[in-house]
């Protein structure tokens, strides 16, 4: 794990967008798995502000980590959120765009996601692969959506799957542990005091317990992108 020390949501900012820049100069095209939450909002609206004429938006094609089961204009939508604060001010081409359909029947959208993901990524030990997935992690250690006690989401052949919030018990649609851990570049964004007992145990785990701990890319790289002194 590469652990990179940034002070705020412009450092994370740049420090992605390099990535990105840099995955490009060797393909034309680049697959970005988005998260939902705080965090991305924030990037969004930063990228807006000091990258829109940057032309590497438009040599990506956008997934999603997760997503709730809600109508895309829903102000709980990642796709909606990302939609308003990204796609529709960087005038992203909806053909580059492959959202999760949150107000489709779970679990036929989970298995149309696992389709699309087969269909449209290149794949490496039989699973779709992703040039990059950025993820958040819950206070409670989740990461995507897969929530304690389904660490088990880790070791499916499914490439995407119905969840259940354990907080509020609303239903979503999340890519799955074999998908994220075979990505070439797994980026973890974790800000904020709240987080500091999560990180810990992420970097020094004394036993597996939490999803995020799970994280463990089989042959690329994992970054850490955190605020908090450790």
């Amino acid at each position: 794990m590469i652990i990179k020390d940034t002070h705020s949501i412009h450092q994370i900012g740049d420090f992605v967008v390099q990535t990105l820049a840099s995955l490009l100069e060797t393909t034309d095209t680049i697959s970005l798995a988005l998260s939902g939450g705080n965090t991305p909002k924030s990037l969004f609206q930063y990228w807006v502000q000091h990258y829109k004429t940057n032309s590497i938006w438009h040599h990506i094609q956008y997934f999603w980590v997760d997503e709730r089961c809600v109508l895309p204009t829903d102000d709980e939508s990642n796709y909606g959120v990302a939609h308003s604060l990204f796609f529709e001010p960087m005038n992203i081409s909806h053909s580059q765009i492959f959202r999760m359909k949150g107000e489709e029947y779970p679990q036929k959208e989970a298995l149309r996601y696992h389709s699309l993901l087969s269909q449209t990524l290149p794949h490496t030990n039989g699973i779709p692969q992703f040039d990059c997935v950025l993820l958040g992690i819950g206070d409670d250690g989740h990461t995507a959506s897969i929530f304690p006690g389904s660490e088990n989401l880790f070791s499916i052949p499914q490439h995407a799957v119905v969840t259940q919030n354990p907080y509020n018990n609303q239903w979503r649609i999340t890519i799955t542990g074999p998908v994220i851990n075979n990505a070439n570049h797994v980026m973890f964004i974790a800000t904020g005091e709240s987080k500091r007992e999560i990180v810990k145990e992420i970097i020094h785990p004394k036993t597996k317990k939490i999803p995020a701990q799970f994280v463990n890319p089989s042959h690329g790289l994992l970054t850490l992108l955190t605020d908090i002194k450790l």
